[in-house]
């Protein structure tokens, strides 16, 4: 598959952002600068939907999704940006990976992320109903556990957050993704789906991954 390169993304939330200034580590010892940092991918043309809405997901049966390119090599990477003085600016957050593609779908606004995911109760299972329990849930508080990012055809995940929205669904052995910038308003400028085996195994080995470094913290 081709890559397509989209423009590099600045870390959400820097009001002044000079990339010069910053490094990024990825958990387990990768770490490089803005100029040697992988690319981020699109696919050659957006997805548009007939029936899209801001924040909610597409009929997703209705797709193509015969068309969405599989990613054999999905990785999961949990990445922090570190300034000139050697701070963390956000903690780790959660990148989608491909070693052939590059960086091809996050989580821009979960901060943090490795708070919940040494949490014995953080889900790593598919059997729950797809509900996001971060974002949304009227009976949400800072207690509540959080799950793996993974809905159905019925109830997809969804997540919206100052001009990015990703979409997240289950069928059979796929699962789906779709990753927009409301900004633009142009489609979905990344989608492509991955076995539902190797999406957990790879939720499976950051959990680990996380409570390994806080454990050798």
């Amino acid at each position: 598959m081709a890559a397509k390169k989209r423009k590099k993304e600045k870390p959400l939330g820097l009001k002044f952002y000079r990339p010069e200034q910053y490094t990024y580590r990825v958990l387990g010892g990768l770490s490089y600068s803005e100029s040697d940092r992988p690319p981020f991918w699109c696919n050659d043309s957006p997805l548009l939907c007939k029936d899209y809405s801001p924040g909610n997901a597409p009929k997703m049966e209705s797709l193509p999704l015969n068309a969405f390119p599989l990613i054999d090599d999905f990785e999961i990477r949990l990445e922090d940006t570190i300034d000139e003085t050697g701070n963390s600016l956000f903690g780790y957050k959660v990148n989608f990976f491909s070693l052939t593609l590059g960086y091809i779908a996050s989580f821009a606004w979960w901060d943090h992320v490795t708070r919940d995911l040494v949490k014995d109760e953080f889900w790593v299972v598919s059997e729950h109903n797809g509900e996001d329990l971060r974002y949304g849930d009227p009976n949400y508080h800072p207690d509540t556990p959080v799950s793996v990012p993974l809905g159905n055809f019925n109830n997809p995940y969804t997540a919206l957050e100052q001009g990015w929205e990703i979409v997240i669904a289950q069928s059979d052995n796929y699962v789906y993704v779709l990753e927009g910038s409301l900004d633009k308003r142009k489609g979905y400028h990344s989608w492509f789906k991955v076995s539902l085996e190797r999406y957990l195994q790879q939720w499976q080995a950051v959990k680990i991954a996380c409570k390994e470094s806080i454990g050798n913290a």
